[in-house]
Order: C-alpha cells, then sequence, then structure tokens
C-alpha cells in the first residue's frame, strides 16, 4: 500500500474503475455499508492502476 501523512491526515493512493456494459455501470457494495461504490482498491509499490483494479476482482473482494 502506497500512503503518507500530511499533518493530520493520511493519503492512501487508490484506483478505481468504471465498468459499462450497454447502460449499466459496474457498483459493488460492502457487507455492512449502506452505500454502493465503484470497482477500487488500494495500489501497492511498482503497479499500475490498471493492475489493481484487476486484481482486487480477481481476488473477490467486491463480490462478497
Amino acid at each position: 500500500m502506497i500512503s503518507f501523512d500530511t499533518g493530520s491526515h493520511r493519503f492512501k493512493l487508490s484506483a478505481a474503475a468504471v465498468i459499462f456494459q450497454d447502460e449499466y455501470v459496474l457498483l459493488h457494495q460492502v457487507d455492512g455499508d449502506e452505500f454502493w461504490s465503484l470497482p477500487s482498491g488500494t495500489i501497492e509499490p511498482s503497479e499500475h492502476a490498471a493492475q489493481t483494479v484487476i486484481r482486487e476482482m480477481q481476488d473477490g473482494l467486491m463480490f462478497r
């Protein structure tokens, strides 16, 4: 995970994807959350943003 502190804030570098199929957009909802979000994940060192989203989708973290 790539992160750093600036004053009283912590910044975590992450990537998200907007995935369309016909008129639909892929969203996911984490168990216990009330909101839906785009597929995303925290970027690892030397990882491209697209690789992050692919890894998160392959790990199934967004589809529990």
